[in-house]
């Protein structure tokens, strides 16, 4: 499918803008597939290449890479980095990416009363910039935290706030009416 429509899109791609943008896009998407699948020699040396299209993107994927491969510490310093960097520039997709990836190393550690002030930033970012699929999987992180931290009410809530959050809920309201 992607070579399909890479072929039909890199010929109405007149500029090198949006071909950079594809590109971006397709490396992205070879990125994620060799992470999902647990390949992470295969998905390191794409952060290059992503990289040389976008730097801000480049060291957040590279952060995946070291995470995955048990080199958490290093990972953690580049998120770091890159959250301030990030909200220097205004990047704030990355910003709430960075904090999920920082909470996350936090579940690691069995910090999970350091990881919900990042989670509940990310979400109150999230929101505020209208980011709705950001915001439904920073409650995912939200409720993951607080049913590992014995909290299964808050859990609940959390979980209840996607489901209500959610576009498939909207429709369902909509069609009912």
């Amino acid at each position: 499918l992607t070579s399909s429509v890479e072929v039909r899109i890199v010929k109405l791609l007149e500029n090198k803008q949006s071909y950079n943008f594809w590109m971006l896009c397709d490396l992205k998407i070879q990125f994620d597939r060799h992470m999902n699948k647990g390949k992470y020699l295969l998905a390191e040396p794409l952060v290059a290449a992503i990289s040389a299209l976008n730097k801000t993107e480049g060291l957040y994927r590279k952060a995946q890479v070291l995470k995955a491969l048990n080199r958490s510490t290093e990972a953690h310093k580049i998120l770091q980095q890159l959250q301030v960097h990030c909200e220097r520039t205004k990047c704030t997709e990355i910003i709430i990416r960075a904090m999920l990836s920082m909470a996350e190393h936090h579940w690691e550690s069995s910090g999970f009363s350091t990881a919900l002030p990042l989670v509940l930033q990310a979400l109150a970012l999230a929101r505020e910039h209208h980011l709705q699929a950001l915001a439904s999987e920073t409650i995912l992180h939200l409720a993951f935290t607080q049913v590992t931290a014995s909290r299964d009410s808050d859990c609940i809530q959390a979980l209840e706030l996607v489901q209500f959050s959610s576009r498939w809920a909207v429709l369902q309201v909509l069609i009912k009416k």
